[in-house]
């Protein structure tokens, strides 16, 4: 898009890297988990469950559950799980219905709780619960 070739070229002229921060990729679990997978080794996955889940620490309780504008639950923690189902399973979402809610933290308007199941290109079902309010999911 414009807008994306727009911060490219600014980040270029500044001198500064531009960048998306999918760290789930980078884990040493998750990536001997994407190589399994890719080699067959845990047979067809058909299936994956993704859990995270915990309670926002009151320093961290600032845009991810005030600001409407900055998307609560979803730009914080869903991008980075969905990203994590695209790369383990080396496809992408195709079908996704979600519940999500104010339960505790956030509001009508901002989300701090949600769950959400997607179909993947390649025929994986991903299951995921997100929450800020979840104490001791452990």
């Amino acid at each position: 898009s414009t807008d994306a070739l727009v911060m490219v070229r600014a980040c270029e002229k500044a001198g500064v890297v531009l960048a998306v921060n999918h760290h789930l990729r980078s884990s040493p679990v998750h990536q001997t988990m994407q190589r399994m997978i890719a080699a067959g080794e845990i047979g067809v996955v058909r299936s994956l469950m993704i859990v995270h889940a915990g309670y926002l620490r009151p320093v961290l309780q600032s845009w991810r559950i005030k600001d409407p504008a900055e998307g609560g639950i979803y730009l914080d923690l869903s991008v980075h799980d969905i990203d994590l189902a695209s790369f383990l399973l080396e496809q992408t979402p195709a079908t996704a219905v979600a519940l999500g809610a104010g339960v505790a933290l956030g509001s009508n308007t901002v989300h701090d709780h949600a769950m959400y199941a997607l179909k993947m290109n390649g025929g994986a079902f991903v299951q995921v619960h997100e929450s800020f309010v979840t104490p001791d999911v452990e």
